[in-house]
């Protein structure tokens, strides 16, 4: 292992990194909200 891999290990890597991305995963949701939304029924939530 060199000495920039060890820095790197020490800091962690970021969510981008680690192949990760946020905005995408939020807009997602969002996509999602009226289908999820559709799926309602009394007794079947924690609410």
């Amino acid at each position: 292992m060199s000495k920039g891999d060890k820095a790197k290990r020490k800091n962690g890597l970021t969510y981008a990194e680690a192949g990760v991305d946020i905005d995408a995963g939020n807009l997602m949701v969002e996509k999602i909200k009226p289908l999820v939304r559709a799926t309602r029924r009394p007794g079947a939530d924690g609410e």
